[in-house]
């Protein structure tokens, strides 16, 4: 922001020196107002900008506006703020008129538009068609998100509104099939199933959960060393390091893992072949930090960095 506050003032300065020149020649005909003019449009009154003692005196706040920024000022400390931000009261009210533009009317209208907001990786849309409770859960999410969600890839190739109901409460049901590619094709799908509920004369998405469906893919296997556990959300994952890609950053991937991973221990020989009788059960719970691990990943990756993946199997070696 200060950085923003030294171009106005840099500005500001530009423009009373190039009043100040005006000013001289006015000089010879016995006047000491000078005329100010931003895109050829004179912005100050006639004897308002005018020079004393060789300093050229100009309302702050003309200057500024006309510039497109905004001005505050400070009674208690006699302090003039210029921002390259718009005023907060002036953003508020454009975001308020935008979003009452966007008021869904109906249950349809308001699917249909959180929907487009998603394949568009659109934040601010999705946010306007939220209820108060899901924007309070997700607000965080899209500022530090900059109000793009989601992945560049894979992205929403295409999505479809597949079942509707209704619930007791008058909230409307429905679930949304996302198709996801990348550059090399199908990348899965992502289920929702969405409430819609009414409030007041608008409809808005009240609840959301999700679902990943991989598509036909062949299982492989990547080795790699835990660097990171983490059981906050829904499920747990660890962040797996594997070797090099590409462009030499090491290739990190986060693997969820569902009651139906199956985890053991197992031990490794010297010319590192891995002994099928040496297997014992293990479980999440066994997973530390700096483990070499050996993990079956069923289904595609999630092109991200980290990547994301689900594991189906996970061998700790020893």
């Amino acid at each position: 922001m200060a950085k923003n506050r030294y171009v106005v003032y840099a500005c500001v300065l530009l423009l009373l020196a190039a009043g100040a020149s005006v000013f001289a020649s006015g000089l010879a005909q016995g006047s000491n107002f000078v005329r100010i003019f931003v895109g050829g449009e004179e912005i100050v009154e006639p004897g308002d900008a005018y020079v004393v003692d060789g300093k050229t005196f100009a309302p702050v706040r003309a200057i500024v506006e006309a510039l497109g920024f905004s001005v505050a000022w400070e009674g208690e400390s006699r302090t003039v703020r210029i921002s390259a931000e718009p005023s907060h009261e002036n953003q508020a009210m454009r975001i308020d008129l935008l979003e009452q533009a966007l008021r869904p009317i109906s249950p349809e209208d308001a699917i249909g538009k959180w929907a487009e907001g998603v394949k568009t990786r659109n934040g601010a849309l999705q946010y306007a068609v939220m209820s108060p409770g899901l924007r309070e859960q997700n607000y965080e999410y899209f500022v530090s998100s900059n109000w793009v969600t989601a992945t560049s890839s894979p992205w929403v190739e295409s999505y479809e509104i597949t079942e509707e109901s209704e619930a007791l409460d008058g909230a409307v049901l429905y679930k949304v099939k996302f198709a996801l590619a990348t550059s090399t094709g199908d990348a899965g799908t992502i289920v929702s199933d969405v409430v819609v509920k009414q409030y007041d004369e608008t409809w808005l998405v009240d609840q959301i959960t999700e679902e990943f469906e991989f598509p036909g893919f062949e299982p492989s296997y990547t080795d790699g060393i835990v660097k990171q556990i983490d059981q906050s959300g829904e499920r747990p994952r660890f962040l797996l390091e594997g070797g090099p890609i590409s462009n030499g950053e090491p290739f990190l991937i986060w693997l969820s893992v569902s009651e139906d991973t199956e985890f053991c221990f197992a031990e490794v020989s010297e010319d590192g072949e891995i002994d099928p009788e040496s297997f014992t059960q293990a479980s999440f719970d066994d997973l530390e930090i700096g483990q070499q691990v050996k993990v079956l990943i069923p289904g595609p990756i999630l092109e991200s960095y980290p990547a994301r993946g689900g594991a189906s199997e996970v061998l700790i070696l020893k």
